[in-house]
């Protein structure tokens, strides 16, 4: 699998993992809880984002996989508790996302 779909790929199953998490959040603020629609979506959009695991695991080794995607997902998830949920962002938080770059800049210069 060429690199560049390879990205394209992890950044498809970064976005399902990012809405399905959104819409869990949502959940837990809705009357219905895990009854609701938006849970409900939320699994489909995390059972979908296992086909795009099956592919990548396929031709990629778990490292890159792994350390890539929890970056972006942290750093994504972070933006969107912040921003979306108004959730407060301290110094260790900040730090978490730093070596959580640092992470991936070591993996992909490897």
């Amino acid at each position: 699998m060429v690199l560049t779909n390879s990205l394209v790929l992890l950044a498809v199953v970064t976005a399902l993992t990012i809405g399905g998490d959104y819409l869990i959040k949502s959940a837990t603020i809705h009357v219905a809880g895990m009854g609701s629609g938006l849970f409900l979506v939320a699994v489909a959009l995390y059972a979908l984002s296992a086909f795009g695991w099956f592919f990548l695991i396929r031709h990629h080794p778990l490292t890159w996989i792994a350390v890539t995607y929890s970056g972006a997902t942290l750093i994504l998830l972070t933006l969107l508790g912040v921003i979306v949920f108004d959730e407060d962002l301290g110094w260790r938080d900040i730090a978490a996302v730093a070596m959580a770059l640092g992470a991936i800049l070591l993996v992909e210069t490897s």
